[in-house]
């Protein structure tokens, strides 16, 4: 999927949100061929109504299939982005929907409303089907040893003085220690807590891999035993530049914050998407689609 960023979106909330709405199909997996839509909010209960089978309750980043018969409850509330067009369409209960290829039929209750997004300015990849799984191929992503680090863990990140975070073990004194893609030693340091800050004399390359490792020194004293290692790499400055374009502003509305978690998932920025991921399910805590993604990202 695509979408389409108009170049006025840096200023403008209206363009903001049509940009993260035009989404068009540039090549699904197999899983998800059928796909014609993908849930963006939802309130109350909405469901699937199968000719056999169980119908599916549908919760945000559900994808409906072509042709899926819906049923939006009394008082209940639904939003989707349609995947070939990057049109959004909003249903309140109560309603039966029927998703053709090209557009939903209401068969009764209200009528959609109808967003469509604009149509100029650059494409951007992204796959919203199954976001959590994009992942950098990076050594030691997902930490080794007993010391679990926690952020940045395989990611890109948009900060260019991140905060190093890892879990407690049993130890007095943990070493720092951050190198470059090809093993040299660029800094090193002792430190008593579980987080830490680069001094202001290390600087980070914009589009360049780093890997970070925590040794824990022994509660004797003996020595360092329990060590953790990943990588992580800091964006390029366009990257961050449109990542803080495409950012949705306060108080925006819930379908737009999940399709900004989505594109972050693709272009790698997991940390930023797992703090989007987590911030809608405080707000979203029943919605089981969030509550996987959420969970998904506090293991990544």
């Amino acid at each position: 999927m695509v979408f389409k960023i108009n170049k006025l979106l840096c200023c403008n909330p209206l363009p903001r949100w049509l940009a993260l709405c035009a989404l068009i199909v540039a090549g699904l997996g197999a899983a998800h061929a059928q796909s014609v839509a993908m849930v963006t909010d939802v309130q109350g209960r909405a469901a699937t109504q199968p000719a056999s089978g169980k119908p599916l309750t549908l919760a945000i980043t559900t994808e409906i299939a072509a042709e899926a018969a819906v049923r939006v409850e009394a008082g209940a509330r639904l939003s989707v982005l349609y995947l070939a067009s990057g049109d959004e369409y909003a249903f309140s209960g109560p309603a039966q929907i029927r998703f053709g290829k090209a557009a939903p039929q209401v068969l009764s209750g209200a009528a959609a409303q109808r967003r469509t997004p604009a149509k100029e300015g650059k494409t951007v990849a992204v796959r919203l089907g199954n976001v959590t799984q994009a992942g950098l191929v990076m050594r030691g992503s997902s930490g080794t040893g007993r010391v679990r680090l926690l952020s940045p863990v395989g990611t890109r990140i948009l900060d260019a003085v991140p905060q190093f975070r890892w879990q407690a073990v049993a130890a007095t004194v943990y070493r720092f220690r951050l190198t470059d893609a090809l093993g040299q030693l660029l800094h090193e340091a002792q430190v008593q807590g579980t987080e830490y800050r680069l001094p202001a004399g290390v600087m980070l390359a914009a589009g360049t891999s780093y890997a970070w490792e925590v040794l824990a020194q022994s509660a004797g004293g003996y020595g360092y035993g329990d060590t953790g290692i990943s990588d992580f790499s800091l964006a390029p400055e366009a990257l961050v530049a449109e990542a803080a374009a495409l950012r949705p502003g306060e108080g925006a509305p819930v379908a737009e914050r999940v399709l900004y978690a989505a594109w972050l998932e693709q272009q790698l920025l997991r940390d930023e998407a797992r703090r989007q991921w987590r911030a809608l399910l405080a707000e979203r805590s029943d919605d089981p689609g969030l509550r996987d993604l959420a969970a998904q990202a506090q293991h990544m």
